[in-house]
């Protein structure tokens, strides 16, 4: 998700330099945040990832011939256990089924 406006400038001020923060909910969820100073706006990610590959029989009714991963805070040792095991095993699916308004 994309923030209009900055956390870290609401909550302690401006320092001009992008930084990794976590944000947590009222249920305990932590959640990342990646300022963008040089627009002044946060790219906040999920807490779990979003797994499409759990679908993939049903894809491939779609004749999709090509899959992306898009990784954005996972480790070295998350991506090699990502390719061994073929995608992860658990996750979200986002608004796949849902769809957006």
């Amino acid at each position: 998700m994309i923030s209009a406006q900055c956390v870290r400038k609401t909550v302690e001020g401006c320092r001009k330099n992008a930084q990794s923060l976590t944000l947590e909910n009222g249920f305990q969820d932590n959640f990342r945040v990646q300022t963008v100073c040089r627009y002044c706006y946060n790219v906040i990610y999920r807490n779990t990832p979003v797994n499409l590959l759990l679908y993939k029989a049903e894809q491939k009714n779609r004749n999709l011939k090509v899959y992306r991963y898009q990784l954005t805070t996972e480790t070295s040792e998350d991506i090699k256990r990502l390719f061994q095991t073929k995608g992860y095993q658990t996750g979200e699916e986002g608004r796949y089924r849902k769809g957006m308004e």
